[in-house]
């Protein structure tokens, strides 16, 4: 039988023992508590760094511009063996609603690069790339986009969008020298079909280029205002696959879709805005003046 000392020595290393398991659950706690801290305390960094990092790249990066191109729109109308052109600006811009529009004198003066020499004679040069580069010098803007097509193609999208109401100024006939007739339209309003839109476009004897930018400017608008409807924005990836494979464009069916997506906010109404080309000319050559270059660069800077 133990001795009362031996006794209390037992009881001593037992309640010692059981000291030392609770001393060492409570570290095993207080370490647990230390590490859920210590992660939450590094998760609320992280989330702070997180945050601040997001809000610097919303305040730094740049936002993502509308679609709004300045297309150069080239006609070539091969009727007889001399070419004729027909040159025309044309701006999206999706902020203001608006589709301005300038039908530009092929025989107009520019330089491009080292040449000097009218639109037409660029292009004839260089193509396309050259007269936009003629087109952006002059006026100080910039070309996103290029379309040059035919006659014949524009006269098929025209069929496409049906006639075109639009008011003929006055009596208009024109033949070429084999006596084929250009032009014959009476003065008017009335709905032009695609051939007598392409009457109108071949008529060569407007008193000036100023006339002549002016009278097809118009045109220009009453064809843009005819095609601002959501039946055409429908239509839009269906006439694009129509024409481009007898076009020459950079115009881009992501361009289309674009363009498609923001194309609401030119139909219901009348888009178009025609800027006038006003200037002077002299042996042979047309010279746009300060007014035009002016009108030019606000529409399509």
């Amino acid at each position: 039988m133990p001795t009362q000392p031996q006794k209390h020595h037992a009881d001593y290393v037992q309640k010692r023992r059981r000291g030392l398991k609770i001393t060492k659950r409570l570290i095993i706690l207080v370490w647990l508590l230390l590490l859920v801290l210590l992660g939450l305390g590094a998760w609320a960094v992280v989330a702070q760094i997180t945050a601040i990092d997001q809000n610097n790249q919303h305040l730094t990066q740049p936002q993502a511009e509308p679609f709004r191109p300045n297309v150069l729109l080239i006609l070539e109308d091969d009727v007889d063996d001399a070419a004729r052109y027909i040159f025309t600006l044309l701006r999206f811009n999706t902020e203001s609603g608006v589709i301005s529009t300038a039908v530009l004198p092929e025989n107009m003066d520019m330089l491009a690069g080292q040449k000097q020499a009218t639109l037409q004679q660029q292009f004839a040069y260089g193509g396309a790339q050259q007269a936009k580069l003629a087109v952006e010098t002059t006026f100080s803007i910039a070309i996103d986009r290029y379309f040059c097509c035919s006659f014949s193609t524009l006269e098929s999208l025209l069929d496409e969008l049906g006639a075109v109401e639009f008011t003929v100024p006055e009596d208009l006939y024109d033949r070429n020298e084999d006596g084929t007739v250009l032009c014959d339209l009476t003065a008017g309003e009335q709905s032009l079909n695609s051939q007598q839109v392409l009457q109108f476009l071949r008529y060569a004897g407007w008193s000036s280029e100023t006339q002549a930018s002016e009278q097809r400017g118009a045109l220009a608008g009453a064809l843009i205002n005819h095609s601002a409807t959501a039946a055409v924005q429908q239509q839009m990836a269906g006439l694009y696959e129509q024409i481009v494979n007898s076009a020459q464009t950079d115009v881009s069916l992501v361009d289309l879709n674009r363009l498609s997506g923001q194309y609401g906010v030119f139909t219901g109404g009348a888009p178009a805005k025609v800027i006038t080309v006003t200037g002077s000319a002299a042996d042979g050559k047309f010279t746009p003046d300060d007014t035009a270059k002016t009108a030019v660069l606000e529409q399509f800077k």
